[in-house]
């Protein structure tokens, strides 16, 4: 099914323009070899390294002998030159040269091409005895240095693998290229020549590798069956391997409109998605709402997923949208020497938009600050960071390898499918908080919560999917959930000692609230002894004030009773949390004076 989808979309692609034909890749390039009509080397460009170009396929290649690439290759291929701190001859860079020559004449012999002769000369000219002595070479020596790949151009600035006869040979060169065994495609269903190596898929996020990783692999005799060997074990035709791994690289190397990579990376997953048309407004969407930063959200984007989600048709700047196209999201991880596939998932872009909106409802939490709290708020990305130790000295993406795989992995396809959260993810969260403090910079303001925005509204979102809890945005006053309104008991005796002492730091929140939410019995009496005399503080400068106090725990003592629980379960420490926290955060009467 994944084989298949990618074969569409590489179709798709091809339809528009915007991909290779059979025999060609676009692959990064480094260097142009500029060569005159006889031969000569005249010197050697830089190319462009943001611009992939359109050059004959690179297959994937092995053995002692590894097979040449035509017009475009390594230095050791086209110069006999091995790179390296420093670039040296050896006898295995002679013999690659030797094989690039050997390609080039056998395909090029009966090309009449202005470009196919000089090439042909240079190749039978250049000597790799003294190949690092030539002074173009001694004078850019640097190229050298790391692994590169090169083109040739001819004197008038003109690439050579762009010239029409040689493009042509290139053709004929691949669809007569292969000899493995014939046998029925499981992607077309056709009777076609077999792949034994499949090519490979590069640009992968979690862990770049020069050489790429291979989707389909067989590399070991106890992975074969009834005697078949490697890509035979699970025949895909020559040009399905060749769609899906094209499709794949395009999906990889993708930019949106602001020049960022379009796949994203959950946990160690790395993630890709498109539609069955090959549009990329629904990527463009998709990238939005999902992985990129949690102020994403405007007006017009949280309606158009409404209406998408709705069923009606509408658009994105300026390009229609229908909820009835198919979507599909892949995530990748490298195991060993191929990609393991995490989850492949599919379905309607209307129904994928409808389980998105429905997650973010779920979300909705009152902010802990003067903030925008919008339908589309939170990214998975920052979701999933907030469950971790967050090390502000690495980058994003090392922070993200943090987060479990297993988690990460189920928790999105939980957001797109529209099922249950994971497990594991109140858990985790939990325990975060557990391991946390607020922390403040110089002024007093604080810069890290232990109860953030995030962390409370994940702790909401999987006690109403997971556990069937009803829980509103902000504060629900005539909640008797017991945990529930001993988290708001706590977050007043948080404030009344607030009140009693602004300047102070430290609060019972720091000492008190990881036991308060495990085992409340023993702390609470604690803390009321600790109330008795803060209250008086307050009561001495702010009588109404204290009033106010007594009156909010009167309040809820009514709905606890004069004895309180042991233990809480892990679904009730989740209640006591969100207690205190939209107990913290809800709108204050401006008649009160606060305790900030």
């Amino acid at each position: 099914m994944i084989l298949q989808a990618l074969t569409s979309l590489y179709e798709a692609l091809d339809r528009k323009g915007e991909i290779p034909r059979p025999g060609w890749a676009m692959t990064n390039v480094s260097y142009a070899l500029q060569i005159d009509k006889d031969g000569q080397l005249l010197d050697i460009f830089q190319l462009d390294k943001s611009t992939k170009r359109e050059v004959p396929l690179h297959f994937k290649r092995s053995g002692q002998r590894p097979p040449a690439y035509f017009l475009c290759d390594n230095s050791m291929y086209c110069l006999g030159i091995e790179s390296g701190k420093v670039p040296k001859v050896t006898e295995k860079s002679k013999m690659r040269f030797s094989l690039f020559a050997e390609k080039h004449q056998e395909l090029l012999a009966n090309c009449n091409s202005y470009a196919a002769k000089a090439l042909l000369r240079f190749l039978e000219q250049w000597n790799t005895e003294v190949a690092l002595s030539n002074e173009i070479i001694a004078s850019n020596i640097s190229c050298f240095m790391k692994d590169a790949n090169y083109l040739f151009m001819m004197s008038d600035g003109t690439f050579i693998h762009n010239d029409k006869e040689i493009r042509r040979v290139s053709d004929d060169s691949c669809s007569e290229q292969g000899k493995g065994e014939e046998g029925l495609c499981l992607v077309t269903g056709e009777q076609t020549e077999i792949v034994r190596i499949h090519n490979s898929v590069k640009g992968v996020i979690a862990k770049p590798s020069p050489n790429g990783w291979t989707l389909v692999s067989f590399d070991k005799d106890a992975f074969n069956s009834y005697g078949r060997k490697q890509g035979e074990n699970a025949p895909v035709g020559k040009y399905a391997e060749f769609a899906y791994t094209t499709a794949l690289n395009y999906l990889l190397a993708q930019k949106n409109s602001k020049g960022e990579q379009m796949a994203m990376l959950i946990g160690d997953t790395t993630t890709v998605f498109w539609a069955e048309d090959a549009q990329e407004q629904y990527q463009e969407v998709f990238a939005n709402i999902s992985c990129t930063d949690d102020k994403v959200s405007s007006g017009d984007l949280e309606a158009f997923v409404k209406a998408i989600a709705n069923g009606e048709n509408t658009d994105w700047d300026g390009l229609p949208v229908n909820p009835q196209n198919r979507f599909y999201i892949l995530g990748i991880v490298p195991n060993a020497a191929r990609l393991s596939v995490r989850f492949f998932l599919q379905d309607s872009f209307g129904n994928i938009m409808k389980n998105i909106k429905e997650h973010y409802e779920r979300l909705e939490i009152v902010p802990n600050r003067q903030s925008d709290n919008r339908l589309i708020n939170f990214s998975v990305e920052k979701l999933l960071l907030s469950i971790i130790r967050y090390d502000e000295k690495k980058k994003k993406k090392e922070n993200m390898k943090r987060v479990s795989s297993q988690t990460a992995g189920e928790f999105f396809r939980s957001i797109i499918n529209g099922s249950r959260y994971p497990s594991t993810l109140l858990q985790r969260t939990i325990i975060r908080i557990r391991a946390e403090s607020d922390k403040y910079n110089k002024d007093g303001e604080c810069i890290k919560r232990k109860i953030s925005m995030r962390r409370a509204a994940l702790i909401k979102a999987v006690l109403i999917k997971n556990h069937g809890y009803e829980i509103k945005e902000a504060l629900m006053k005539q909640e008797k959930n017991v945990a529930y309104c001993l988290g708001q008991l706590f977050c007043i005796l948080e404030n009344i000692q607030r009140a009693a002492s602004p300047e102070l730091k430290v609060t019972i929140k720091d000492r008190y609230f990881n036991s308060a939410s495990v085992t409340p019995k023993v702390v609470m009496s604690t803390l009321f002894r600790l109330k008795t005399h803060h209250i008086r503080v307050v009561a001495r400068e702010k009588p109404r004030l204290a009033g106010y106090f007594e009156n909010e725990i009167t309040d809820i003592m009514v709905k606890l009773g004069t004895d309180f629980p042991k233990t809480l379960t892990l679904e009730e420490q989740g209640m006591f949390i969100l207690g205190y926290y939209q107990k913290r955060y809800e709108k204050k009467n401006n008649n009160i004076e606060e305790e900030n």
